[in-house]
């Protein structure tokens, strides 16, 4: 006769099972606290400092609400021409987001948006922050 399981045995061997066909699938990876890793702060790298090139983003394309939020959240908090290292900017992001209905309302964190819209090339259709020019990153 088989060894009968818990239901709480049932439900950890579930959640470990998972987390093992997310890291398989290579899609949004579940850390040892069980977060998305896109749920959790990022970590500011030391080196990397931004310039506010302009108070307003251009908003020619696609521009998605909380990529809009970010950039009204930096523009009250950092003068155009100013370098702030990254660890500035992610502390500005953490402590007024819940000012944005769209960042507040969001699963993932801040620093994961902030990082994403960053970077994101222009297609014509969608741009992150410095392919419209609004930072520069060092």
């Amino acid at each position: 006769m088989s060894e009968m399981i818990t239901n709480e045995q049932a439900i950890a061997m579930i959640a470990e099972l998972t987390k093992q066909l997310e890291e398989l699938k290579g899609g949004s990876k579940v850390t040892n606290d069980g977060m998305k890793k896109n749920q959790r702060p990022g970590k500011a790298n030391a080196g990397r400092k931004y310039i506010l090139l302009s108070k307003e983003l251009k908003s020619w394309g696609k521009v998605p609400q909380q990529q809009a939020d970010i950039a009204k959240l930096l523009s009250k908090n950092m003068e155009v021409g100013k370098e702030y290292a990254e660890s500035e900017v992610f502390d500005m992001l953490m402590e007024k987001s819940a000012e944005y209905n769209s960042l507040l309302g969001s699963k993932q964190d801040p620093t994961y948006l902030f990082r994403y819209y960053r970077g994101l090339k222009n297609d014509q259709k969608h741009a992150g922050f410095i392919a419209r020019g609004f930072l520069q990153m060092k």
